[in-house]
């Protein structure tokens, strides 16, 4: 990958991400800054022009959305470089199952073979042990009897939960002695993530099966006197508090997703159950969620789980609650970090502005045969637009819903059904739409013209992730600005009942 070096002082290192070129600005002293660079070959039977990298080596971005890279790949072949002073974390093809760890000074090399998920990879060269350390210890398993039940998340009974928190338990006490045998091959600024990054996903999936039995515990036979026994023996004993907090697991998305998705809830629902209240309202329960995680971290770790907890809060509730007015305030009346500020106001501003009833911002993109689209070309219909990005998992998850619902009004002109890509890469785009795996290829296909998600559309429509789905009836006005899901479940029979009653 061709470099261009736009600027290069004792303070400032920028990197550029435009055709072809990478983009990445830090603010930081010369002590401790070194280049650091990640290369690659790909080995697949078919030409592929760019590979997508989930890329954490900017701390001032706020929004992880913009994490997201694409680096030119020629004759298989890839490289990308930036100068850091602390750790980084990435993901090669936006595998958010697999991320690895990339210090100051490290040149790692990673030969792919290609498969659905790009996670056949082999580490080599300075700063490879630690991945190859990470991939071992996640595979390794154990010799106990998993659940019968198949299904993570479905609890049967008492002894499938209990059988399956051993199970998971076991999992993590030998992969952590696994690492801790190798600790001395590891700098200390690492360990903890890689740490998280074995521990966190088997918490998770533990901590879930949990949840499947407490929505069920009466049918079992047990008391809330017996629910809060399990928990602690089960939760508060987990190998996961070996993990030391420290300042560099801002920098572990495993963490970071296990405390913000995981711990933080269930400590706030375990602390209500204990105390004896009942969850009132959701936002009450954010609200609480808020002061826990404000007063429990400091940092930049704290920056981002708040901003992670505001993006839900803003999605979830009522753009009227007073606690969600209340805990912005209060974050935004602090000083520091002022991206991390700067994105949940904006956040906030947005969703005011794209909210239920008001009029949808008009566009104008170009569709797949080069022709300029606006909304007002489809004024007196229906509109249901899908935002999407190639090698976005949950965005291929939606595609067989979206399918049924433009089976379904295939014959029916006042229905209209668009796509908009947020792919920077046109051939990307094309090469999507025809396989029909991250959209369906089908009705309106429109893509952002190689803005990404830095599109006047992506901002006027409050796009906070993808996918992400918004109706609009014949009047233009915005009927379902926050699904609470932008993944419809069964054959999307919700839509089409909604966009059967906005056609009367």
């Amino acid at each position: 990958m061709k470099l261009l070096i736009l600027k290069s002082t004792i303070l400032f290192f920028s990197f550029l991400l435009v055709s072809g070129h990478l983009f990445c600005q830090n603010k930081f002293n010369s002590q401790g800054a070194r280049m650091s660079k990640i290369s690659g070959h790909i080995k697949s039977e078919k030409r592929i022009d760019s590979i997508m990298f989930y890329w954490d080596a900017n701390e001032d971005i706020a929004d992880w959305h913009n994490w997201v890279i694409t680096v030119p790949v020629k004759e298989g072949y890839f490289s990308v470089s930036c100068i850091l002073k602390h750790v980084a974390q990435f993901a090669v093809g936006y595998n958010l199952n697999n991320v690895f760890y990339l210090e100051p000074g490290d040149s790692l090399h990673i030969e792919i073979v290609e498969n659905k998920e790009w996670d056949q990879l082999t580490f080599s060269g300075r700063g490879a042990f630690k991945c190859r350390v990470q991939q071992a210890a996640d595979e390794i398993n154990t010799n106990m009897i998993k659940s019968e039940n198949k299904a993570k998340f479905v609890c049967s009974g008492l002894d499938d939960y209990l059988i399956t928190s051993n199970y998971y338990k076991d999992l993590q006490r030998v992969r952590l002695a696994y690492l801790e045998s190798k600790k001395d091959s590891i700098s200390e600024d690492v360990y903890p993530l890689v740490q998280a990054s074995i521990l966190c996903p088997l918490e998770h999936y533990r901590l879930s099966k949990l949840d499947d039995f407490v929505r069920k515990y009466k049918q079992f036979g047990l008391t809330e006197k017996d629910l809060l026994a399990i928990y602690d023996s089960t939760v508060n004993k987990s190998f996961i508090n070996k993990i030391a907090y420290n300042k560099n697991l801002a920098y572990s998305l495993s963490y970071l997703s296990y405390v913000h998705v995981t711990a933080i809830p269930n400590k706030v629902k375990w602390e209500m159950r204990k105390s004896g209240a009942s969850v009132s309202s959701l936002d009450f329960t954010y609200h609480n969620e808020y002061l826990l995680s404000k007063n429990s971290y400091s940092g930049m770790f704290r920056e981002r789980i708040l901003t992670r907890l505001f993006r839900k809060y803003i999605k979830y509730v009522d753009l009227s609650s007073s606690f969600l007015k209340s805990d912005i305030e209060d974050y935004l009346s602090e000083t520091g970090f002022k991206s991390y500020k700067e994105f949940v106001k904006g956040l906030y501003q947005k969703s005011n502005s794209f909210s239920k009833g008001n009029l949808a911002p008009n566009f104008s993109l170009v569709d797949n045969f080069g022709k300029k689209v606006t909304l007002d070309d489809f004024k007196g219909k229906v509109v249901l637009i899908d935002f999407w990005f190639t090698g976005c998992h949950p965005c291929a998850q939606l595609v067989p819903t979206l399918r049924q619902i433009q089976q379904h009004f295939n014959d029916n002109p006042n229905v209209v059904i668009i796509n908009v890509s947020i792919d920077k890469e046109k051939e990307q785009w094309l090469n999507s739409l025809a396989k029909g795996k991250y959209s369906t290829g089908l009705g309106v296909c429109l893509y952002t013209e190689g803005k990404g998600n830095r599109h006047q559309i992506i901002n006027d429509y409050g796009v906070q992730g993808y996918p992400r789905l918004v109706i609009i009836d014949k009047s233009a006005r915005i009927v379902r600005a926050s699904p609470p899901d932008s993944r419809p479940l069964g054959n999307g029979q919700d839509e089409i009942e909604l966009i059967n009653r906005l056609l009367k």
